[in-house]
Formats: structure tokens, C-alpha cells, sequence
């Protein structure tokens, strides 16, 4: 499954969920935005990729259902941070 066009497929991540060495969102930024892992990508996104952990504007998301998960769908330009899954990182969220 990929999305069109310029659009993003995420998962958002679990409000308990903490992360070793990364930035974790205050509950009053989660009003205004969300964090989660991009899943798919559309052709002509150029700036994320699958397993990248983003934090987007929640105002600019669609809310879709993909065999019982909640994902997200948003157009790349909402994406305000991304934190690359670099190669032999071998950090984890825990």
C-alpha cells in the first residue's frame, strides 16, 4: 500500500511510549502536533522514508483504519521534524 502523490502513511505511536535518546513531545505540544513512524511514502515525496519517526501537524492529518491499526495520512509539507532511522543504529524505543 502506498500513498499518492506527495502523501505520508504513519503510524502514531503510543502516548507511553519513550524513547532512548530521542525527543519526547510534552503533553502541551500534543495538542498542536503528533509524532509516529512513517509506514509508506507516496512517489513524490522527497524528504522521509519508511521507519523514519516524524513529528506532524495534527490539524493537517486524516485519520484511516488499515486492518484494525490506526494510521495516519498527511501530506509530506505537514511533517515539521524528522528523525532519520540511521544505518547500524542500534538504538531502540523502549
Amino acid at each position: 500500500m502506498r500513498p499518492a502523490g506527495s502523501h505520508v502513511l504513519i503510524k502514531p505511536l503510543d502516548d507511553e511510549i519513550m524513547y532512548a535518546g530521542r525527543i519526547h513531545l510534552p503533553d502541551t505540544a500534543k495538542a498542536k502536533a503528533q509524532d509516529g513512524m512513517v509506514v509508506s511514502v507516496g512517489e513524490w515525496c522527497e524528504h522521509v522514508r519508511p521507519g523514519d519517526w516524524c513529528v506532524y501537524s495534527r490539524k493537517q492529518a486524516t485519520d484511516v483504519e488499515i486492518d484494525g491499526v490506526a494510521h495516519i495520512i498527511i501530506n509530506e509539507r505537514a511533517i515539521v521534524l524528522i528523525l532519520e532511522d540511521e544505518e547500524g543504529d542500534d538504538e531502540e524505543i523502549i
